[in-house]
């Protein structure tokens, strides 16, 4: 994933609100509706922390999403937003986890 934060005393004109003054901007490029949502979830993990880290409001801007179409699980886009909000603000892990369950041959993620 590639993005950049943007802060802002205004709400962006074309994004999601993920709470209070933290909003997600997505690329151009489209993307599936469930990786939206997994992506939305993943920074919503984070919200409090940037909110109050940027009371004027904040823009997390997706520049571009990609993943090996051959390994695709919708729900991988809440750990890469995850884990890059966590890079980019040096923030601690969420409540976030996966395990492979062999036994149906599938991952199974736990989400805070």
């Amino acid at each position: 994933m590639s993005a950049e934060v943007v802060t802002t005393g205004t709400a962006p004109r074309c994004a999601i609100q993920i709470q209070g003054k933290l909003w997600l901007e997505l690329p151009e490029a489209s993307l599936h509706w469930r990786d939206v949502a997994w992506m939305a979830y993943g920074l919503s993990l984070h919200s409090a922390s940037l909110n109050a880290l940027h009371p004027q409001g904040v823009v997390v801007k997706v520049h571009s999403l990609s993943f090996p179409l051959s390994d695709y699980v919708p729900e991988v886009a809440a750990f890469v937003m995850e884990g890059w909000v966590r890079e980019e603000f040096d923030f601690p892990a969420a409540s976030i986890d996966i395990e492979y369950d062999t036994e149906n041959s599938r991952y199974v993620f736990s989400l805070g």
